[in-house]
């Protein structure tokens, strides 16, 4: 991120901030940062490196505080500018209330989000916009984009992920600054971060305003949509390795053990592969998906023993429906494994490799806490099996 450069501030005591990031700014962001101000609330915008011919606009706004990035670096980048800003010129209990440059979004929508941070500073409070047909199709397919993935990820259902106007409290800046991320899929992040972290997550029905089809608007929805969505592609490369890893080593464990007659040899070179599969896997989940440095002793463990389950799992499932149900042994490898994957997605992303598991101290929010996952773990542990020994029983009855 680039070094900001405050131009002027007055913030004063005040328990309401509101944090517009801009990017080529109109005649718009004017109108709606003086009337905020006539409602009583402190403006920061940060101008994320407009153009020369958006300066004339930027300089009407001067006298409300703006902060310069030299340079475009996204709305995720702007955001974080302005937040720590705000750290260490504003109020320690005020509520920050971020809201976008193109006048999408009301002031009477902006100032009653706020509000509702103000009486619930613990959670993290979203204006949220009704889709319908009269919704520009960038905006659809950014929010369906993000919002199945949301629910996919955090199995947290939102109305609308992808809304610019959220509040909460300035105390929640420090972690919120940390969140990765530069462009739209902060945003995104942001969500994902609370819904792991157990910040309560609330929506507030807003007006739905587009102008000019929302022509203001920087979201691109292939490219934003792509960042969005990178680390659920980048798992599953990274699971299709481990898969064509496992499934080589099976397919050719099993083939020698048959001619050479071994006993038991779907067991034994599903364990195998298994095996080599899963430290391949735990390898590149750590360095390149989740991106997770040191902790080796602690993430190794906790994919331990959920690929210790997992194996538990995947054996008694295959072994189930190819020694009992009569299964071609190499489909039945192929369906057990898709139910492995999704099991693996779920428990990595929330558990294992969750930024927060382990580190917060006593009093923390967070449901990631140290004796909280491991007694997660059990959970999800124990339904797991529970849920394959079921199917399994249920294939060979039939």
């Amino acid at each position: 991120m680039a070094r900001s450069t405050l131009v002027t501030a007055t913030t004063r005591a005040a328990p309401m901030m509101v944090l517009i990031p801009a990017y080529e700014p109109t005649l718009e962001l004017v109108e709606l940062v003086a009337t905020l101000r006539r409602r009583g609330a402190r403006v920061l915008v940060v101008d994320d490196g407009s153009s020369v011919e958006t300066q004339s606009v930027l300089g009407q706004l001067e006298p409300y505080c703006v902060v310069l990035h030299r340079q475009h670096e996204g709305k995720g980048a702007a955001l974080k500018a302005g937040l720590t800003w705000m750290l260490g010129h504003c109020p320690t209990d005020a509520v920050v209330v971020t809201a976008d440059a193109d006048g999408q979004h009301s002031v009477d929508d902006i100032m009653v989000v706020g509000q509702r941070a103000l009486a619930e500073p613990d959670a993290l409070w979203l204006g949220t916009r009704r889709f319908g047909a009269t919704t520009p199709w960038r905006s659809r397919v950014g929010n369906a984009v993000t919002g199945l993935v949301f629910r996919l990820v955090s199995g947290v259902s939102l109305s609308d992920t992808q809304t610019g106007l959220r509040a909460f409290p300035l105390a929640m800046a420090p972690d919120l600054i940390q969140v990765p991320g530069q462009r739209y899929e902060y945003e995104t992040n942001v969500l994902l971060d609370c819904s792991r972290h157990g910040r309560p997550i609330r929506e507030h029905g807003i007006e739905t305003r587009y102008f000019n089809n929302n022509a203001g608007s920087h979201f691109s929805p292939w490219r934003d949509s792509w960042l969005i969505l990178r680390d659920i592609a980048a798992f599953a490369a990274s699971s299709l390795i481990a898969f064509v890893l496992d499934y080589g080593l099976f397919a050719l464990l099993t083939v020698v053990g048959s001619v050479l007659g071994w006993g038991h040899t779907v067991i034994w070179a599903n364990v195998v592969a298994r095996v080599v599969s899963a430290s391949t896997n735990y390898a590149v989940n750590k360095r390149r998906v989740f991106r997770v440095s040191g902790r080796v002793v602690r993430t190794f463990l906790g994919y331990a023993a959920l690929a210790s389950s997992i194996l538990v799992v995947n054996t008694l499932a295959l072994t189930g429906l190819v020694d009992h149900a009569g299964w071609n042994p190499y489909l039945a490898k192929v369906v057990v494994e898709l139910a492995c994957f999704v099991i693996s997605w779920l428990a990595q992303r929330h558990l294992i490799f969750a930024p927060g598991w382990g580190r917060r101290g006593e009093g923390s929010s967070s449901i990631w806490s140290r004796g909280q996952s491991g007694d997660m773990a059990g959970r999800v542990t124990t339904g797991v099996m529970t849920a394959a020994a079921r199917a399994v029983v249920t294939a060979v009855g039939r």
